[in-house]
C-alpha cells in the first residue's frame, strides 16, 4: 500500500510540474519553427543558391578572359645533307632549345539570338521555384507543428481530467475504509476501490509518458533542445471561412499547383532555348600573345621573341544538328502535356482532401455539441450516483461506471474539439492560407 501511495505522489508531482511549466503559445511556437526548423533552413539555403545562380556572373552575358602560357624544352639530334656539294653535310647531337609562349584571350558574345536572355529567364524561374519550395517547407512544417501542438493540448487536458478522476477514486477508497471500520461495508469494496485507484494511477503514468514523448517531438519540429519543457495554451478558436471560396482560390495560392505552373514555364523555355541553339552566334575575339625561345650554338638562331595583337569576329551557326533539336522539342511538348495532366490530378486531389477535411470539421463540431450535452447529463448522473453511493444505495461498480461515463464524455468532447481544429488547419494549408494563421 505504501508503494501505491508513493506512485500516486510521484504522479502528482509530475503533473504539478507540467501545470506550472512556461506556457508556449501557438504564435511563439510558429515563430520558433520558422526560424529553427531544419527543413526550413535547408530550403532557405537552396533559395540562396538559386539567387546566386541568377547573378550576371552565371548567365554568360559578361566577357570571358583566358590566360594561356607554356614552356617547352627540346633536345635534338640531326643529320643534314644537301643535294649540292657546295654545302657540306652537317651532323649534331644534343642540340638544346627552349621555347616560351603566353597569351591573353578575350571572348565576348555580341549576338546570340536570345540564348542569354532565355538562360536568365530559366534561372529566374528556378529562383521562383526555390522560393515556392521554401514556402512549401514552411507550410508543411507549420501543419506538423499545429497537429503536434493540439495533440499535446489534448493530452494535457486528458491528464487534468484523469487526475480529477483519481482524486475521486482516492476519496472513494478513504470512504470505503471508513465504512469498513464501522462495519457498513465489506473488504470487497476496499479491494475494488484500490484496483480502480491503481488503474487511474497507471493511466496517468501512461498519459504522462505520451505527453513527454509528444513534447519531445514538438521540440524537434521547432528545432530546439529536445528536453525543453513547456505548457500548451489549450484555448481553441475556430475561424469563419467559406469552403467554396477557398477552393476557388487554390490555383493562385496552393503551393503544389504554383510549382507545377513554374515547371511548365521551364519546359516552355527549354523549347525556346532549343530553337535558339540553331541560330547564329556572333562573338568578338581578342588575343594578345608573346612567344619565343632560346637555342644553343648548334642552331643558327640564338634566340627569337615576338609579340602580337589580334582581334576579330567569329560566327558559329549550327545549321543542322541531324534532327536532335526537333526530337527534344517534341519530347518537351509531351512533357508539358504530362505536367498539365499531373497538375489537374493534383488539383482534384487537393479539392477532394479539402472536402474530406471539411466533412471531418463539420462532424467533429457536431460531436462537440453532442458531447457538451452528454457532459451535462453525465455530471448530473455522477452527482446523483455519488450521493447514492455515499448512503450505500448503489454498488461500487455502478459508481465506477458513472465516473467513467463522465470521464469519457469529457475526453470525447476534447478530442472532437482538437480534431475539428486540426481539420480546419489542414483545409487552410491545402488552400494556401496556413501562413496567415500566424500573422
Amino acid at each position: 500500500m505504501t508503494y501505491i501511495k508513493y506512485k500516486i505522489l510521484l504522479v502528482l508531482l509530475i503533473i504539478t510540474n507540467v501545470f506550472y511549466a512556461q506556457v508556449l503559445t501557438k504564435q511563439e511556437a510558429a515563430k520558433i519553427t520558422l526560424e529553427n526548423n531544419f527543413g526550413i533552413k535547408i530550403a532557405k539555403n537552396n533559395l540562396e543558391i538559386a539567387k546566386n545562380n541568377t547573378s550576371k556572373y552565371n548567365t554568360g552575358e559578361l566577357p570571358t578572359v583566358f590566360l594561356n602560357s607554356g614552356i617547352n624544352y627540346g633536345l635534338k639530334a640531326s643529320d643534314i645533307n644537301y643535294h649540292s656539294d657546295k654545302f657540306p653535310s652537317t651532323s649534331f647531337f644534343g642540340a638544346n632549345s627552349a621555347t616560351y609562349n603566353g597569351s591573353i584571350v578575350i571572348n565576348y558574345t555580341l549576338f546570340d539570338w536570345k540564348k542569354i536572355s532565355y538562360t536568365k529567364e530559366r534561372l529566374k524561374e528556378s529562383l521562383n521555384i526555390a522560393d515556392l519550395e521554401l514556402r512549401q517547407s514552411m507550410e508543411n512544417s507549420l501543419i506538423q507543428l499545429f497537429s503536434a501542438y493540439y495533440g499535446i493540448a489534448n493530452l494535457q487536458e486528458v491528464l487534468y481530467v484523469q487526475n480529477e478522476i483519481m482524486q475521486i477514486s482516492k476519496q472513494r477508497l478513504r470512504r470505503a475504509k471508513l465504512r469498513n471500520e464501522y462495519g457498513k461495508s465489506n473488504k470487497l469494496q476496499i479491494l475494488n476501490a484500490e484496483v480502480d485507484l491503481n488503474r487511474d494511477s497507471v493511466n496517468i503514468l501512461n498519459f504522462q509518458q505520451q505527453l513527454t514523448n509528444a513534447k519531445r517531438n514538438l521540440n524537434l519540429i521547432m528545432g530546439r533542445d529536445l528536453e525543453s519543457d513547456f505548457d500548451i495554451d489549450t484555448l481553441v478558436l475556430f475561424d469563419d471561412f467559406s469552403l467554396d471560396e477557398l477552393i476557388a482560390g487554390i490555383d493562385n495560392k496552393n503551393t503544389d499547383l504554383l510549382i507545377m505552373d513554374k515547371n511548365v514555364s521551364l519546359s516552355e523555355l527549354s523549347i525556346k532555348m532549343n530553337k535558339a541553339r540553331l541560330k547564329p552566334t556572333i562573338s568578338a575575339v581578342g588575343n594578345y600573345g608573346l612567344s619565343g625561345g632560346f637555342n644553343d650554338t648548334n642552331y643558327s638562331i640564338k634566340n627569337q621573341f615576338g609579340t602580337g595583337l589580334t582581334a576579330g569576329l567569329s560566327l558559329s551557326w549550327n545549321i543542322f544538328d541531324g534532327g536532335a533539336t526537333k526530337v527534344r522539342n517534341q519530347n518537351a511538348l509531351k512533357q508539358i502535356d504530362n505536367l498539365q495532366v499531373q497538375k489537374e490530378l493534383i488539383r482534384q486531389q487537393i479539392i477532394s482532401e479539402m472536402r474530406n477535411y471539411y466533412q471531418t470539421y463539420q462532424t467533429q463540431k457536431y460531436v462537440m455539441q453532442v458531447e457538451l450535452e452528454n457532459i451535462k447529463t453525465s455530471k448530473i448522473n455522477f452527482k446523483r450516483t455519488h450521493d447514492l453511493f455515499n448512503i450505500g444505495r448503489v454498488t461500487s461498480v455502478e459508481f465506477r461506471q458513472a465516473q467513467l461515463n463522465l470521464f469519457n464524455s469529457l475526453l470525447n468532447y476534447k478530442k472532437a474539439k482538437y480534431n475539428a481544429k486540426t481539420a480546419e488547419l489542414n483545409i487552410l494549408q491545402l488552400s494556401g492560407n496556413i501562413l496567415d494563421v500566424i500573422k
